[in-house]
């Protein structure tokens, strides 16, 4: 979904074609938008306002590479991706969204994402959910 309403965006869909499509949830940020498109965390989070402005709920994707992962920084990429998603909304924004963790080193690749795994480092235990806890549903999917 592109941020503007309206324009000539080739490739795009605004939040007006998905409203008059019955669309009422939108994905945000999926990591091959941002790895082929190279859409920005700035980015994401226009569209993130774009959509709720608009009526529509987002589904707002953050995850880390292999590299990341192997290099322990799951959390700071998947705080940075959130935060960024998150900025300029105010608490009934944030109740309207879904984050869902999309590990992208999974994608694909037959790896599983452990319960245990996802929900130690973006569960119910991590300083992230509590803040958020009450303000925002959280999705643990590898899809």
């Amino acid at each position: 979904m592109h941020w503007d309403l309206s324009g000539a965006f080739t490739g795009e869909i605004s939040a007006p074609m998905l409203l008059d499509l019955g669309v009422t949830y939108v994905i945000l940020g999926h990591s091959e938008r941002r790895q082929y498109f190279g859409e920005t965390d700035e980015a994401v989070n226009r569209k993130v306002k774009t959509a709720l402005a608009q009526g529509l709920h987002p589904i707002v994707a953050v995850g880390e590479t292999l590299g990341e992962r192997e290099d322990g920084r799951t959390r700071d990429r998947v705080v940075t991706q959130t935060r960024a998603a998150l900025d300029g909304l105010n608490e009934d924004e944030i109740a309207r969204l879904i984050l869902a963790y999309e590990p992208i080193w999974a994608i694909g690749s037959g790896q599983e994402l452990r319960r245990c795994r996802g929900g130690r480092r973006h569960g119910r235990d991590s300083r992230l959910s509590r803040r958020f806890a009450r303000r925002a549903e959280f999705s643990t999917a590898a899809a």
